[in-house]
């Protein structure tokens, strides 16, 4: 009943501002030109005061409908599509742990709906010889341009280079989503994002070139503090490097690396 009652508020006030304006002003008008008689007037009147009528619901639902949308822009909140193109794996030292193992994600993100956001965190979490462990995204500490690999991974006008031995340059995707160039609903951007593994895995590239990985969940933090979730079951990440620049004449380094954009 409360929704009822405001619905015949809404439209009695719209109808009776109906009611005041030039409509009945024209239907006098009119019947004082044509000399229609009282029969015709009453019905006349009858006649606008319900198409005033049909206008004023219009007018109440239009209200409503206008304070809904503006409600759900206001509180609706950016969704991201996270896809995984590639990853590799590097150890190196950690100062208080023994080994720290990074893995650079290459991913595609695209926001599928409004607003625009930026990508504040993220974390990853795989499975490694039945033990579950938890990466934190870590852009500062591992700095560099290119990665050094031997798998069949290619950037934008890349060609496929001879292995082993190649390098790629990428984006940092972070980095690339700013306050002066969010990510807008449509539009996807592609880029790298290192996860670190301090002192959890005691691992070998050079007799383990693969890491085998199960239960893997990538998510990533967006500026509404929405939580973005990419999930796999099993993924082989073989070895990989950032170098800051490419040594002078390095063997498989194609001629033009565009970063994609």
């Amino acid at each position: 009943m409360q929704e009822l009652s405001a619905f015949l508020r809404a439209v009695g006030k719209h109808w009776w501002s109906l009611l005041s304006c030039a409509f009945f002003t024209i239907l006098g008008l009119f019947v004082a030109y044509a000399n229609k008689s009282n029969a015709w007037v009453v019905q006349g009147s009858f006649i606008v005061a319900a198409l005033c009528l049909l206008i004023a619901c219009y007018r109440a639902w239009r209200d409503e409908h206008t304070a809904l949308e503006d409600e759900i822009a206001k509180n609706q909140k950016p969704e991201l599509k996270i896809e995984l193109l590639a990853s590799f794996f590097e150890v190196s030292p950690h100062p208080s742990q023994n080994l720290q193992v990074n893995i650079y994600a290459y991913l595609r993100v695209t926001n599928v709906r409004e607003p625009a956001t930026l990508i504040k965190s993220g974390t990853m979490t795989m499975t490694v010889n039945g033990i579950m462990h938890t990466g934190n995204g870590d852009d500062v500490s591992r700095t560099g341009a290119y990665i050094l690999h031997n798998t069949d991974f290619k950037v934008g006008d890349e060609t496929k280079g001879t292995f082993p031995g190649v390098f790629s340059k990428v984006q940092r995707l972070l980095p690339s989503i700013g306050s002066e160039n969010p990510l807008q609903r449509g539009v996807h951007r592609e880029g790298l994002v290192v996860f670190a593994f301090p002192g959890v895995m005691d691992w070998n590239p050079e007799y383990q070139p693969t890491l085998a990985a199960s239960d893997l969940c990538l998510t990533l933090v967006d500026s509404f503090d929405g939580r973005h979730t990419l999930k796999g079951n099993e993924l082989n990440i073989f070895t990989g490097t950032i170098k800051s620049k490419i040594p002078t004449n390095p063997m498989g380094v194609p001629p033009a690396l565009p970063g994609r954009q």
